[in-house]
């Protein structure tokens, strides 16, 4: 079963006490392989795209995240964004557990290709963390306590 919220839907696993590790505490919205990437710079993070956390120490999301700006840091936990006049900022006031990490390597699907007509094809890419990620758990799909 598949649990959100406390309502059952189709898929393999169970979120609230399961076999992911997802509390029921947590809030709906936010699942613990969530992640943001961005990038540092001149003492600033910026962020820009999301992923998902698939072990400790990588990320899947785009490829294309990694084109215009080099992606190098990612953050991970119950981090707030809002959106206004056009702008996304975060707001840091109610934030719980948030980690900031790092990137040092990003391996981008052999075949990726940008293309003219703004087609974007094999847009996948591995992302890792220079250290791993503490207390949150990966995305899993049959695993059994």
């Amino acid at each position: 079963s598949f649990y959100t919220s406390g309502v059952k839907t189709n898929g393999m696993v169970d979120l609230f006490g399961g076999k992911c590790g997802l509390t029921s505490n947590e809030t709906a919205q936010r699942f613990p392989w969530d992640v943001r990437l961005g990038y540092r710079r001149n003492g600033r993070l910026g962020w820009f795209c999301s992923g998902m956390l698939i072990s400790s120490s990588w990320i899947l999301s785009a490829a294309h995240c990694n084109q215009k700006r080099t992606v190098n840091a990612a953050i991970l936990g119950g981090y707030k964004f809002e959106r206004k006049n056009g702008r996304t900022r975060r707001i840091f006031k109610g934030e719980d557990n948030v980690q900031t990490l790092y990137i040092d390597r990003v391996v981008t699907h052999p075949s990726f290709q940008l293309l003219k007509s703004r087609i974007i094809v094999h847009d996948i890419a591995l992302y890792h963390l220079t250290k791993n990620a503490e207390g949150r758990n990966d995305l899993c799909t049959n695993k059994s306590k």
